[in-house]
């Protein structure tokens, strides 16, 4: 966040509530959670998320680490200032790639305003997975980083299923209604119901140990889930995408899903 701020701060004398470029500033955009004006939005979802999401995944081919930036909304505007905060902290100028709907990657070319980033669509990419869901009714789930939940003021423990499916519709449903152009409240309120369906017939909980001799709090694992997945399957798949919990912004909540009928 520090290096963000530095790349897009242009008066560093000034605190961020007395700047007068802060209604145009791309920091105050990406981090500010500003509430919605709309009362009826603020009541369903309160304040939004960071609009982008942070993770690392694996390059196929060599095994080596690579940082995978998903952007929502008003972050596809500041691409530029993300990559440039991204250089500054990390020191790495290998080329960006970004990827499509086929998730095939094309290098990506800063020439232009919106250069040729491709814009994905939360709708499209959930009608593109249904087709890898017709018919399961068995899922595998791995939680490829801790997740944490939170349920009547207390950190989870052990995995639900059903809260972490509702936890995700809240998510994404927030996420849209934010950042997006037109939320179903019908469609989640139904997947939210359908989640009840769902049960756990496989635990495999794991606990992430750092350098320090700690223990990282969240759940991790891999887990064998039954339910109507040809309903839910899709939206966890978009999931993969926008991770869960806290710390979902910066890496934590990474998880993957895969039909086993």
């Amino acid at each position: 966040m520090e290096a963000l701020r530095t790349v897009c701060c242009t008066q560093t004398d000034v605190d961020c509530p007395s700047c007068t470029t802060v209604t145009s500033c791309p920091f105050v955009c990406l981090t500010a959670r500003a509430l919605s004006p709309d009362p009826a939005l603020v009541r369903r979802h309160q304040k939004p998320a960071l609009p982008f999401v942070f993770g690392v995944a694996k390059e196929k081919a060599t095994g080596h680490p690579l940082l995978s930036i998903v952007l929502l909304g008003p972050a596809c505007h500041h691409i530029r200032q993300i990559l440039e905060a991204i250089r500054q902290l990390t020191g790495i100028s290998s080329p960006i790639t970004a990827l499509d709907y086929q998730n095939i990657g094309q290098p990506l070319q800063l020439v232009s305003r919106y250069d040729n980033l491709p814009i994905l669509s939360s709708a499209e990419l959930i009608n593109q997975y249904s087709c890898l869901f017709t018919g399961c009714t068995r899922l595998q789930l791995e939680l490829q980083s801790p997740l944490r939940l939170v349920r009547d003021g207390r950190e989870l423990r052990q995995f639900d299923p059903v809260f972490f499916i509702r936890s995700l519709m809240r998510r994404i449903s927030g996420l849209i209604a934010y950042y997006g152009e037109e939320v179903e409240p019908e469609r989640f309120r139904f997947c939210a119901e359908t989640a009840a369906a769902v049960r756990l017939i496989h635990r495999c909980d794991t606990a992430v140990t750092v350098k320090s001799g700690g223990t990282v709090r969240g759940l991790t694992g891999c887990y064998e889930l039954q339910g109507p997945f040809d309903e839910l399957g899709p939206y966890l798949a978009l999931g993969e995408l926008l991770h869960l919990g806290k710390g979902a912004s910066f890496g934590n909540g990474s998880f993957t899903v895969t039909c086993s009928r």
